[in-house]
């Protein structure tokens, strides 16, 4: 029977990705751990890829009720000038 030949799938490491050895390395496996092509991707993607991560950062408790009233200043004092600016547009664009 013509075109019924046995579907030969290659190894899959622990993240179930291709194991190609002798490919071109998946670059963006290699960056993130991941990959949009999943098994049909060509390239190779090692077992030892190990994906850095960003260490956890501590955030100041008043950003996460809101912002500081500077930052509350500063919002208001753009917003002011947002709308003179729709009022007035010739500001931007003095005539000659």
């Amino acid at each position: 029977m013509a075109g019924n030949w046995p579907v030969v799938r290659p190894a899959l490491n622990n993240s179930r990705y291709p194991l190609r050895p002798g490919e071109t390395k998946c670059w963006y496996f290699l960056k993130t751990g991941e990959c949009n092509f999943d098994i049909t991707c060509k390239f190779h993607h090692p077992q030892s890829a190990c994906v850095q991560v960003a260490a956890p950062t501590l955030v100041p408790a008043q950003s996460l009720f809101g912002p500081s009233s500077q930052q509350y200043e500063i919002r208001m004092e753009l917003k002011v000038l947002m709308e003179l600016l729709v009022q007035f547009p010739s500001f931007l664009h003095p005539k000659k």
